[in-house]
């Protein structure tokens, strides 16, 4: 396994992990599966900002886990202050993934002089909750 800066070809992958959670949780807040035209947008918005899409990736380049952040609110005193989240392939999770893509984002919200990272977390998502509890 190792890390990656998750590029465009990863899309389909994304999108696939994205739509499973918002079948099965109340995770990512959202009741309507998300698009390849959707995908597109959220590239075009991440590399505009320069928001990092950080990937882990097994021996055959399948994506097992990823995180991103975006702006919190518009307003210019929350200039500092990103949202982050993290999405681990179902069959991986429990294995630490989180733990190392949060340390990944941390490490590169500083490096972009971020000073808060806001995770909006469901009270039933007890894995997350567990996760950034540490």
């Amino acid at each position: 396994m190792h890390r990656i800066e998750c590029s465009r070809s990863y899309a389909d992958q994304i999108l696939a992990m994205y739509n499973d959670v918002i079948k099965t949780s109340t995770a990512m807040f959202e009741t309507h599966e998300r698009n390849q035209a959707y995908m597109s947008t959220w590239f075009d918005a991440k590399e505009q900002s320069g928001y990092p899409v950080i990937g882990l990736v097994d021996d055959q380049d399948v994506l097992l886990a990823f995180g991103t952040y975006g702006s919190f609110r518009s307003s210019s005193g929350y200039l500092y202050t990103i949202e982050h989240s993290i999405h681990v392939r179902k069959e991986h999770r429990g294995k630490g993934l989180g733990k190392i893509i949060l340390t990944a984002l941390i490490e590169k919200a500083i490096e972009q002089q971020y000073h808060c990272m806001v995770g909006a977390i469901d009270s039933e998502n007890t894995a997350s909750i567990h996760l950034h509890e540490k």
